[in-house]
């Protein structure tokens, strides 16, 4: 597990490590978590990207699932719908 706390942290991790699946927050200090899934995409498009937020907006729920978002969850996240997501992800 790697972890980052900025957009640009996060797309140097992906870059380097290749990582077989990203948890992703919408808002970010330096990017929206949005834009962010947009340069993952372009990096790598098979890597899946569940995509997490505190403010529910339906239209950025929808956004993201259709940019390809493999899941999108609004916090606090269930730990163990959280899990079983990852773990689809990751087969």
């Amino acid at each position: 597990v790697l972890e980052a706390s900025t957009a640009r942290d996060g797309l140097a991790l992906v870059e380097s490590q290749q990582p077989d699946a990203i948890l992703l927050d919408v808002r970010l200090p330096d990017m929206s978590g949005l834009d962010a899934f947009d340069r993952i995409q372009s990096l790598d498009a098979r890597i899946p990207v569940i995509i997490m937020t505190a403010f529910s907006k339906t239209e950025t729920a929808i956004e993201a699932m259709r940019r390809g978002a493999f899941e999108y969850y609004v916090k606090p996240v269930d730990f163990a719908v959280l899990k079983q997501a990852v773990e689809r992800a990751l087969h």
